[in-house]
């Protein structure tokens, strides 16, 4: 029976009956019908409501000022005098809210201003230690201290996280400016989140209302402060059909104005093609049979009877029926988000080496790699989105400041002209401190995910320089950080569940001359290298380690006591996968893009990386050549199974993309960061002449079919701010290794909607099938751009284009945002896409409404 008949059998269903559709699960019918007396009980009660939607509660709101009206009118005209600091002067300026364009500003320059919906923090006193204590900041200053964490508004790939440094002048000035801060982030954060347009419109009205009613003038400016790029003439339309014989909105006229303006026509549109298989009384809501075909048979939701009703019972109003306005809301809802909830069912039990682990390159960089900058943010925004292995390059030198009073200064290292530094050896990128470092990383270690995080340090620091390397991170970390084998002797790498909240060190290991002049080495074998372990030292030994003689080291650069720290990750020098050393079971091996790209143009070097990969750890980081910070591709890396492949997290390019989009989980999830490999790369097929069966490995043995319906887009806005019209279209890309067709990185695109950034639609569908291997790794990505050009795209171009860039495919074109999944997170069903910008960052409110389609077929081979 197809979906059609089977709606239309519902006409003869009685709503308030215990019935479920025919094919529910037998067992659980005695728990559908206790569920549903109870639920009949609960209609209505938002109190007992289990099942998470978007309350209406103005307690979600700040209670402080976040409207024209209400800001402290000193901070709009003519501003809060503040002193602006930075590592070369200090200067006083006067800051002010530009409510009407949503900016913080401080001068005439187009530069000097902030969009407040692009702050991510403003940290206070003692929350910003670590630009205090870099900035040599005197203590009498640090109450009045102000750091403004933010995104600028550029037109480039890389995600520069900036800081704005800030001291009042006053405790009055100082609370002004961070509270008014503080509620304007918080309410354009619940702006994005509520589904509550009576609320929206409440306050909005405090914001352009004038002796009781608003001009459409007043309403074009709020359009222009949230950044909804729409046409000027719709909003004149909505506004006549509100009031078509005057000039003005009353507040009941405002609301109904905003209702039409939120109105989700898509949603609309579906609502009503389920409740036309409804009966006569029931044709304005939907019951619980159509709502359960509405998951199970369109949204292929794998829900048992009693989650479906649970989550009608919270959605149903007093006639046990679920209007128009609550479904708008649950398809809004996290709940039918479009990624599966993979780590739910992920084993954690295995190795490290047969899990693929989030990692990044440099991740202290903001920008480039020759002259960009070093912060604390690279690291704080890496772990935040569950990155688990972060690189540390650490030198010896300094952190200059030319800021005037910096007497007493507030840190206290002994050697402050040569002490550890964290930057980009060789190069003009500056330097930020390795103690500020390590804490800031302790604090947000586990803040995203709760798997083991592995330090890969990179030392070209002097000797006693790495002793107080050693001596910082174990003050830093303490029981977190691993300093032993957690099972005493062991022959294979323990597994990220019993690592949870560990701390692992990545460093290289070194060799020590012994008395007899032989060389050992410190660190390959754990039942050798422990009997002068870290563990083995006395608590004062620990902390006084720095004081300890440095016996000379012949032609090493690592420090044993230091190499004493890879107890799980040991990196040595490549020389050969047949060599004792490259079978020790705690070995890692990093290579660069460039040389590993050589070693799989030979079979015989695949062979030897996928049976390596198979049983110990190796990682993947940029060439050198990449001076921009761009990424390579990936893909080809997974696919022979190398656990760790760095990206460059600062540059959001297809390579991060995709790095992001293996690793993207739901974000309550705890699990974050590392994904088990297909079983095709964990267990890897040896034939009779001891060689890895290739064949099998690459073999296609799926046909996979992707349909993608491109419904509309909601609420779109330029990165730079720019307010200028819209004229979007939609970019359909498949990637992967070992696909059969024409499609592997081919661009289809949608026709160009003109001058509308608000709700564009397109109604068009995107059909690609192709023949790939057992592994899986093949993702799909979604580019709304805007078209800048003067013609339009009549569907018939088969523009191709394998570039790694956002923003090549159409020279007349220009990035709005994106969306990228691995297609077999992909969930089925009509699904509201949360869009990124250019940069990476979540957009305000923006959205792509698309509807899934996604099968796959046995491919029989001999």
């Amino acid at each position: 029976m197809d979906l059609s008949s089977r709606l239309s059998s519902l006409r003869n269903i009685d709503s308030s009956s215990d019935t479920l559709p025919s094919y529910s699960n037998p067992n659980d019918r005695n728990i559908i019908k206790s569920l549903l007396v109870k639920g009949k009980s609960l209609i209505g009660k938002e109190k007992h409501r289990t099942f998470d939607l978007p309350q209406s509660n103005k307690e979600h709101f700040p209670s402080h000022p976040i409207d024209k009206k209400t800001i402290p009118p000193e901070f709009i005209s003519p501003g809060v005098p503040l002193v602006r600091v930075t590592h070369k002067k200090k200067v006083n300026k006067s800051f002010r809210i530009d409510f009407d364009n949503g900016l913080l500003v401080w001068d005439s320059k187009a530069s000097s201003s902030i969009k407040i919906s692009k702050i991510k923090q403003i940290r206070q006193q003692h929350q910003a230690w670590n630009y205090i204590e870099e900035l040599q900041v005197p203590r009498s200053l640090t109450k009045f201290w102000i750091s403004i964490i933010y995104i600028p508004a550029k037109k480039h790939k890389h995600n520069n996280i900036k800081t704005l440094h800030l001291i009042a002048g006053s405790e009055e000035s100082y609370s002004l400016v961070v509270e008014t801060l503080t509620n304007m982030v918080a309410f354009n954060d619940t702006l994005r989140k509520t589904q509550d347009l009576m609320m929206v419109a409440d306050y909005c009205w405090n914001n352009i209302s004038s002796n009781g009613v608003v001009t459409l003038e007043g309403i074009s400016g709020l359009i222009n402060h949230y950044d909804m790029c729409t046409e000027s003439d719709y909003i004149k339309s909505l506004f006549d059909t509100v009031n078509p014989t005057d000039c003005a909105l009353t507040f009941d006229q405002f609301k109904t104005f905003i209702s039409l303006l939120q109105e989700r026509k898509e949603v609309t549109q579906l609502f009503y093609y389920l409740t036309s298989h409804e009966s006569n009384q029931n044709q304005n809501n939907i019951t619980l049979p159509t709502f359960t075909i509405f998951l199970r048979d369109i949204q292929e939701e794998t829900m048992s009877d009693k989650e479906i009703l649970t989550c009608f019972t919270s959605l149903a109003i007093a006639n046990a029926q679920i209007p128009l306005s609550e479904f708008t809301k649950f398809f809004l809802s996290d709940y039918l988000q479009p990624i599966k909830n993979i780590q739910s069912e992920e084993d954690l039990t295995r190795p490290l080496n047969e899990y693929f682990i989030s990692s990044s390159h440099n991740t202290y960089l903001l920008g480039r790699q020759i002259v960009g900058i070093s912060s604390v943010e690279g690291y704080v925004k890496a772990l935040q989105k569950g990155c688990r292995c972060i690189e540390i390059d650490i030198w010896d030198g300094s952190i200059t400041t030319n800021l005037e009073e910096i007497s007493p200064p507030l840190h206290d290292e002994t050697n402050d002209s040569m002490r550890p530094v964290v930057k980009h050896g060789r190069s003009f990128t500056s330097a930020v401190d390795l103690k500020q470092v390590l804490k800031t990383i302790k604090k947000n270690a586990f803040i995203r995910s709760s798997l083991p995080l592995i330090l890969s340090l990179e030392i070209h620091c002097n000797l006693e320089n790495q002793l107080t390397v050693k001596r910082l991170i174990l003050e830093t970390f303490g029981t977190a950080l691993v300093k032993e084998p957690i099972m005493g002797n062991e022959s294979f790498l323990p597994s990220p569940l019993e690592l949870m909240h560990r701390v692992l060190i990545k460093v290289k290991k070194t060799k020590t001359v012994s008395k007899s002049g032989a060389a050992n080495n410190t660190s390959t074998s754990l039942s050798s290298s422990f009997g002068t372990s870290v563990s083995g030292l006395s608590e004062d030994e620990t902390k006084n380690s720095s004081k300890l003689p440095i016996k000379k080291i012949s032609k090493e650069k690592i420090h044993p006591e230091l190499s004493f720290l890879g107890i799980y990750l040991s990196g040595i020098k490549f020389r050969n996968f047949s060599l004792p050393e490259s079978k020790s079971f705690n070995h890692v091996f990093s290579f660069s893009e460039s040389k590993l790209k050589r070693f799989m143009k030979e079979e015989t070097k695949i062979i030897a990386l996928l049976k390596h990969n198979k049983r110990y750890l190796m990682r993947a980081y940029p060439a050198r050549f990449r001076y921009s910070s761009t990424n390579f591709n990936p893909l080809p890396f997974w696919e022979i199974g190398v656990p760790m492949v760095a990206t460059n997290w600062q540059t959001f390019d297809l390579g991060q993309q995709l790095n992001e989009a293996l690793f993207d989980q739901p974000f309550n999830s705890p699990l974050q960061g590392y994904v088990l490999k297909p079983s095709n790369l964990r267990n890897i097929t040896i034939t009779s002449n001891k060689k890895v069966d290739l064949l099998k490995n690459q073999a296609y043995c799926k046909l996979i079919n992707v349909n993608v319906q491109v419904i509309t887009a909601r609420q779109l806005s330029l990165s730079n701010f720019k307010k200028q019209p819209i004229n979007p279209f939609v970019e359909f890309e498949i990637h992967g290794c070992n696909l059969s067709c024409k499609d592997q990185g081919k661009i289809l695109r949608t026709k160009t909607v003109q001058n509308n950034g608000f709700n564009p639609s397109w109604d068009e569908n995107f059909n690609v099938s192709f023949k790939t291997n057992q592994n899986n790794l093949n993702f799909i990505r979604l580019l709304v751009k805007n078209d800048t050009g003067s013609s339009t795209y009549d569907g018939n171009d088969d523009n191709e284009n394998n570039n790694n860039n956002n923003n090549d495919s159409n020279d007349n074109s220009e990035l709005i945002s994106s969306w990228c999944a691995r297609l077999a997170y992909v969930k089925n069903g009509y699904r509201y896409l949360r869009l990124v910008d250019a940069q990476g960052e979540e957009s305000l409110c923006a959205t792509l409404f698309v509807k899934f389609d996604i099968t796959e077929e046995r491919i029989i081979t001999d």
